[in-house]
């Protein structure tokens, strides 16, 4: 878990702070287009020379819905994932509120309603 979240702290702040972990750009930037378990993530490989899954387990910023995700390893620790969106997309219904849901909820909250009195 530590490794993990280190890892995702370093890609965004190599990838001027976008959320998702192993995206397109990043890793087209990176030594070979790859991530190493025991070079770039220091996490000790159990099982070297055998194909593996790592399982990533979060939950999504945005609606907060539980995600797991398989992430293949080769054999040498690489890791050539798709990218993992961790944040929600910004298009859809679950980022859009009315007029009507917005002024509720600011005259719901006495510090913010009394500017709009």
């Amino acid at each position: 878990t530590n490794q993990l979240t280190l890892e995702h702290e370093r890609q965004i702040a190599l990838s001027g702070g976008r959320l998702s972990m192993f995206s397109e750009d990043l890793m087209s930037e990176l030594n070979g287009n790859r991530v190493n378990l025991q070079n770039d993530m220091h996490i000790q490989d159990p099982f070297p020379g055998v194909r593996k899954t790592l399982w990533l387990r979060y939950v999504r910023g945005g609606d907060g819905e539980r995600l797991t995700q398989a992430i293949p390893v080769a054999e040498n620790g690489d890791i050539d994932a798709d990218e993992v969106q961790l944040d929600l997309q910004e298009k859809g219904p679950q980022t859009q509120i009315t007029k009507e849901e917005f002024i509720s909820c600011m005259l719901s909250t006495p510090l913010m309603g009394e500017s709009l009195r």
